[in-house]
C-alpha cells in the first residue's frame, strides 16, 4: 500500500487576512450624533479607532482547524478645538478627553470544520467568532458622561471576521476539487517513472481510498491510500495501461504506511572482481610457523548457488588457492561464510600440512573476503528519489523519499551478481498553488 498524502496550502488566505486587518491602523476622527450609544449628548463629540494586530495563530483542534488574530485596539473620545489650518484659515479640529485601551484586547476567531461529500469535494464551513474579555468604557466631562461602546467595537470586527469565514471557504472550495485532482493524479499514477537507462517503474495502482481531511499549519491535508503492485520493466508502453477513477471510499487517518519496493540491482561480474581485487590485493595473512603469505591476484565466479574464491599468494610459497563460499550481503557488505577448499587447495594443503592451518587459514579469509556495495545502493536510491521528484502538472507535484534501501537476497547468474533490494520510503502529491 501507498500512501500519498495531499496538501493545499492556504497561503493565500493567509495574505488576504492579514490585508483586512493591517499590522498597524488609525481611522480619522468621526463626529458622534447627539442621540449617540442611547444617550443625548450635550456637547459634540468625536471617536477615533486605533488597531495594533498580532501575529496570526494557527491551532489543529481534533477535526477542526481554529485561526486566532489577536488584536489591541484603543477608542479615543474627542471634543472639538480650533486649529490653524493655514495662515488665512482656522478650521475646528479634535482634541483627547478619554480613551479606552482594554488591557486584554480582543482575538478574532474563526473556527472551519471539513467534511468529504461523495463526489470527492471537500465541503468547508467556517465560523466566526470574539472573544472581548474586557468591554470599552468611556468617561469624560468630569464623570458625568459614560459611554459603553463594546457593541459597535465588536459589530466592526465581526463585520471583518464574516468576510474572512467567506474568504476561508472560497478558497478550500476552489483548491480542494479532489475529482478534478484525483483524476489526474490517477492518470499520472499509471505512467511509468524512469529509473535507470531503459527501467520503467509502475505504480500499478489498483484501488484508491482517501483519508478523513483535516487542517494543519494552515493546509488542507488528506491522504489518498492507493493498493497496487509496483513492479520494473524494462519495456515502458507495457506499463501504460490506465484503468478507470475507481469509486471514493473514506477512511481514518492512521500511521502512514511505507512504499515499498522491491528491484533488482546487478553488479557483472567484471565489476565485482574489480572490487574485490581492490579489498584483498596486497593483503597479508599468517600461517603456521610464523610464515607469511600475500595475496596477488583474487577473483570470484559462480558455481551455483556458492562463489569460488581464487587467489594467487606468494610469501613462504607461491601457489594458487582456491575456496568456495556461500554469499552474503549485511548493511551493504558482501562476504563469504561456509569456506571450503576445492580439491586444488587441499592436495595443497597435504604437501604443506605441517605448517599450513586449515582453520586459521579460513578465518583470515573470511575476514579479508568482503566487498563494500554501499556506494551502489546509495547511488540507486538517488536514481530512484530524483526520479519521483518530478513537476507532474502545473498543479500537482510528486516528491519522493527513499527512507532504506537494502539488500536482502542474493542471486548468482551468468552474467551478474544480482541483489534483490528493497526500498523503503515515502511518496507525497503536493498541489502547487
Amino acid at each position: 500500500m501507498v500512501l500519498l498524502p495531499v496538501r493545499i496550502p492556504l497561503d493565500g488566505f493567509v495574505r488576504e487576512a492579514e490585508r483586512w486587518i493591517p499590522l498597524q491602523f488609525q481611522s480619522e476622527w468621526q463626529a458622534l450624533e447627539k442621540s449617540a450609544f442611547g444617550q443625548s449628548l450635550k456637547a459634540p463629540l468625536a471617536t477615533r479607532f486605533s488597531v495594533r494586530r498580532l501575529p496570526i495563530e494557527w491551532h489543529t483542534l481534533e477535526d477542526h482547524l481554529e485561526m486566532r488574530m489577536p488584536v489591541v485596539y484603543r477608542v479615543e473620545l474627542g471634543l472639538p478645538r480650533l486649529e490653524r489650518r493655514s495662515a488665512a484659515s482656522v478650521g475646528m479640529g479634535w482634541r483627547e478627553i478619554s480613551f479606552c485601551e482594554p488591557a486584554g484586547g480582543v482575538v478574532l476567531k474563526v473556527t472551519t470544520r471539513l467534511q468529504l461529500l461523495p463526489t470527492w469535494a471537500i465541503d468547508s464551513r467556517s465560523q466566526p467568532s470574539l472573544e472581548m474579555p474586557t468591554p470599552c468604557r468611556l468617561r469624560a466631562l468630569k464623570e458625568s458622561l459614560s459611554l459603553d461602546i463594546t457593541p459597535q467595537v465588536r459589530q466592526v470586527f465581526i463585520a471583518s471576521l464574516d468576510k474572512a469565514a467567506v474568504e476561508l471557504d472560497r478558497q478550500i472550495a476552489t483548491r480542494a476539487d479532489l475529482r478534478r485532482l484525483a483524476k489526474t493524479l490517477w492518470t499520472r499514477l499509471h505512467e511509468p517513472i524512469s529509473v535507470g537507462e531503459n527501467v520503467w517503474l509502475a505504480l500499478n495502482p489498483k484501488s484508491v481510498s482517501i483519508e478523513r481531511p483535516r487542517l494543519v499549519n494552515g493546509e488542507v491535508r488528506t491522504g489518498l491510500r492507493l493498493l497496487g503492485q509496483p513492479r520494473l520493466s524494462g519495456a515502458k508502453d507495457a506499463l501504460t495501461v490506465v484503468s478507470s477513477l475507481p469509486p471514493l471510499i473514506t477512511t481514518d487517518p492512521s500511521s502512514v504506511p511505507l512504499f515499498h519496493l522491491d528491484l533488482d540491482l546487478d553488479v557483472p561480474w567484471p565489476d565485482l572482481n574489480a572490487r574485490l581485487q581492490e579489498a584483498m590485493a596486497g593483503k597479508v595473512f599468517k600461517t603456521a610457523g610464523q610464515r607469511k603469505l600475500r595475496l596477488t591476484q583474487v577473483s570470484v565466479a559462480p558455481n551455483g548457488d556458492r562463489l569460488v574464491l581464487e587467489a594467487n599468494v606468494e610469501g613462504s610459497f607461491k601457489g594458487h588457492i582456491a575456496l568456495s563460499g556461500r554469499p552474503i550481503i549485511h548493511d551493504g557488505i558482501l562476504s563469504l561464510e561456509d569456506l571450503r577448499y576445492t580439491l586444488a587447495t587441499d592436495s595443497m594443503l597435504v604437501r604443506f600440512a605441517n605448517w599450513l592451518r586449515q582453520d586459521l587459514y579460513r578465518r583470515q579469509f573470511t575476514t579479508m573476503a568482503q566487498v563494500n556495495l554501499v556506494d551502489l545502493l546509495t547511488a540507486q536510491r538517488q536514481r530512484i528519489e530524483e526520479s519521483m521528484r518530478i513537476g507532474w502538472t502545473g498543479e500537482l507535484r510528486l516528491d519522493g523519499q527513499i527512507d532504506r534501501l537494502e539488500a536482502a537476497e542474493l542471486e548468482l547468474t551468468t552474467e551478474s551478481l544480482r541483489l534483490r533490494a528493497r526500498a523503503t520510503g515515502q511518496v507525497t502529491v503536493v498541489v502547487v498553488q
